[in-house]
């Protein structure tokens, strides 16, 4: 039982937010910052993005000299333009880290970054799906990732999130209890309680990380057995896919928005009327592939409407099957930006 967390309490034991935790950035540490990456570079990145590489430029310049020296002109630069994600691969299954162990050295890490990316995606969708109402769902979202990005809020949202997750969890553990008395024909004992809750919490911690295992395993161990370049050119695509491009100049709700538009059929928070609005999908190959179209794009728009979107823009993205297409969509609208007078 001690590895074997559910991947909401992953979820909610990693910060899944790493930017903008702290002050925010004064004149003279934004001009500093833009002086390391240059001014083009600086004024292309959103507001969220540029408080991050604050902070990352706050904490080199805490390093001791000999530390903070280490770091030539290069290397700091990429740091504090790396993109945001979190490098504890040991939040993955064993499992699986031996398994990405396996591959060719060249492009492990490439693999690594691939299958903790998908971690922590399928960790907050499986988290957002334990809620019963698809209503309260799209709400928790919008609270997660606030717009304009603010990462107090962001904070404060997650605090609640893990507070109704406990709620949600304790009231399944208890129907769990009550289910197995029904068929005892009488009332456990305290200790059989305990033990019966228990139960329930590792059935579940095992179905779902078996469940997330699985999903990364399909993604990003698919490239066994190929030559490494051949590996390389898939997980860059992957990843791209995945909302990791630097060009696409997209807010932390944005991005999930457009991953979610990609495969809107493993969406948590897709309003389930699109899916009634077509009725049953029909068995006929033809009449099928017909039904998943029109559903991909009654779908697209009803997760991108939010992103303020020109109208003719929105329903060329809609109709839109292949993810090149809806990402030369997204770069011609946001790709160059201008520096930012303020927030957002």
């Amino acid at each position: 039982m001690a590895r074997l967390l559910p991947p909401l309490l992953l979820l909610l034991l990693a910060a899944p937010l790493r930017a903008g935790d702290g002050a925010p950035a004064t004149p003279e540490e934004s001009a500093a910052v833009a002086r390391l990456l240059g001014e083009e570079a600086w004024g292309r990145l959103p507001h969220w993005r540029q408080q991050m590489a604050v902070e990352r430029y706050r904490r080199w310049r805490s390093l001791p000299p000999a530390e903070r020296d280490a770091w030539r002109d290069g290397a700091l630069r990429g740091l504090l333009l790396r993109a945001p994600r979190d490098e504890a691969a040991d939040l993955l299954p064993e499992e699986l880290r031996a398994a990405l162990d396996a591959l060719p050295e060249e492009v492990r890490a490439l693999a690594r970054r691939l299958a903790l990316m998908r971690w922590r995606q399928i960790q907050l969708d499986l988290a957002l799906a334990r809620l019963p109402d698809p209503a309260e769902r799209r709400a928790v979202f919008l609270r997660l990732f606030p717009e304009p990005f603010d990462a107090a809020a962001a904070r404060a949202a997650h605090e609640a999130f893990r507070a109704r997750l406990k709620e949600v969890v304790a009231w399944q553990v208890l129907a769990a209890v009550q289910e197995e008395e029904r068929a005892a024909g009488r009332a456990l004992t305290e200790e059989e309680r305990r033990a019966a809750a228990a139960r329930c919490v590792e059935r579940n911690a095992r179905e779902e990380e078996r469940a997330a295992l699985e999903q990364v395993r399909a993604q990003v161990l698919r490239v066994r057995g190929r030559e490494p370049r051949r590996i390389r050119a898939h997980l860059e695509r992957e990843l791209f896919h995945l909302i990791e491009a630097p060009d696409l100049f997209l807010s932390p709700r944005e991005r999930e928005l457009v991953r979610y538009a990609l495969r809107p059929e493993d969406c948590p928070i897709l309003d389930p009327g699109v899916a009634a609005l077509l009725g049953p999908a029909p068995e006929a190959p033809e009449a099928r592939r017909a039904w998943e179209h029109d559903f991909r794009a009654l779908a697209r728009l009803d997760l991108l409407a939010s992103m303020r979107l020109p109208r003719d823009l929105l329903l060329h993205v809609a109709a839109c099957d292949a993810p090149e297409d809806l990402f030369r969509a997204l770069r011609a609208l946001r790709g160059a930006r201008p520096a930012p007078s303020g927030r957002g």
